[in-house]
């Protein structure tokens, strides 16, 4: 009996849905994974916390039709069922603030992977496997389901959402490069890093060993857009790391002071945090959990040259964005400008080629006539003798 082929392709290691089912398989009955929970941002912190959200994300896509529209319009009746699913595995806090927090993350990650079928199997050429439909790779998705979702996705009124949403992406100057875990996971890995190098210096002497500095807010922003090269990921923030630098050594020297809201990341960018949401903190935090209450500062209780950086760093935004458009509407006159020359040029030409065939014609007029003139000169010279 032949022996197999030693290049026979070695069996892949089970990622995703497959390993995260097992995962929650191994349970044994009755019992729960334990997950502690940031009492402010109901984040998950420790070994389980990542497990936990990609659960959520998996109940969010296989329990809930991908043609539901809103989140806010699924039954109370199957939000109770989801939500027992998820608490008999994870222990929860039992408040309803948590409930509604992750519940508007379970919307979120539907939405987002609506998004990636689209993108994939609908505007795509399929997935990496040459699939142009998601049945072997998603299994919970019903095949009327699906035909019922493609035909949704192709009409005008969504054709036109999605224009939108591209344009409105395409207007961020500052993209990132965060992984799924997003700045927790960030913050989680550099800590770490940094709890390590602590150790390492101390070399035993726990004298030494002290809690490493927190990651600052523009620090985490800088990070989330660095390349593994040290580059950034666009010009726009290249120039803000630029501004952030100057603000630091500012700050460190004690001629700005920064407060509240107004802190180095904010005056940088020179836009003002959306009430809702802060940058670089947890989706569900906003200015009361992230600043304090007690925090709120205005330009005015700051110094001169904090003003004067924030109005610097907002006049360094309105230049970019003065330049972008200036470049758009330059594109757009240069086009205008050489389909009128083309015209012009094409009337022109059409104008010669005419002249040319009048002048042909002249000529050949002439022509015949020479011959009659010749001889009535010659009569005349004649007769005159």
């Amino acid at each position: 009996m032949d022996k197999p082929s030693s290049s026979s392709p070695k069996k892949k290691k089970t990622r995703g849905v497959t390993s995260l089912l097992r995962f929650i398989a191994k349970l044994p009955d009755g019992e729960k994974y334990q997950i502690d929970f940031d009492p402010d941002t109901f984040q998950p912190i420790g070994q389980y916390a990542a497990k936990f959200k990609s659960y959520l994300s998996f109940i969010a896509r296989s329990k809930i039709s991908i043609n539901e529209k809103q989140w806010k319009k699924i039954s109370d009746k199957l939000k109770d069922v989801i939500w027992d699913d998820i608490t008999c595995k994870f222990t929860c806090p039992t408040d309803k603030e948590f409930r509604k927090h992750w519940f508007v993350y379970m919307g979120e990650r539907l939405k987002q992977f609506k998004t990636l079928l689209s993108n994939v199997y609908i505007f795509g050429k399929g997935d990496k496997h040459g699939n142009t439909t998601p049945f072997e790779k998603y299994k919970f998705i019903k095949e009327e389901d699906w035909d019922l979702f493609v035909q949704t996705r192709q009409k005008e009124d969504f054709q036109e959402k999605r224009l939108k949403g591209k344009t409105h992406a395409s207007k961020n100057i500052h993209p990132h490069i965060l992984s799924r875990g997003g700045y927790e996971k960030l913050r989680a890995t550099v800590m770490e890093e940094r709890r390590k190098k602590v150790i390492e210096e101390a070399k035993g002497d726990e004298s030494l060993m002290v809690d490493p500095p927190e990651l600052k807010r523009y620090e985490a922003w800088l990070m989330a857009r660095q390349k593994p090269s040290g580059n950034f990921t666009s010009e726009a923030t290249n120039l803000v790391a630029s501004k952030i630098g100057e603000l630091v050594e500012k700050n460190t020297q004690g001629t700005i002071v920064f407060e509240g809201r107004d802190d180095i990341l904010t005056v940088a960018l020179g836009i003002n945090e959306h009430p809702g949401r802060i940058r670089t903190a947890p989706r569900g935090v906003g200015f009361k959990k992230f600043y304090g209450k007690s925090s709120r500062s205005t330009l005015g209780g700051v110094s001169q040259d904090d003003l004067l950086a924030h109005l610097q760093a907002l006049e360094q935004k309105m230049n970019i964005d003065f330049q972008h458009k200036l470049q758009k509407h330059l594109q757009q006159q240069r086009t205008e400008l050489q389909q009128q020359m083309q015209k012009e040029m094409q009337e022109e030409r059409a104008q010669i080629q005419q002249g040319m065939k009048l002048l042909q014609q002249m000529q050949l007029e002439l022509r015949s006539e020479r011959p009659k003139e010749m001889f009535i000169k010659e009569v005349c010279v004649t007769g005159y003798n």
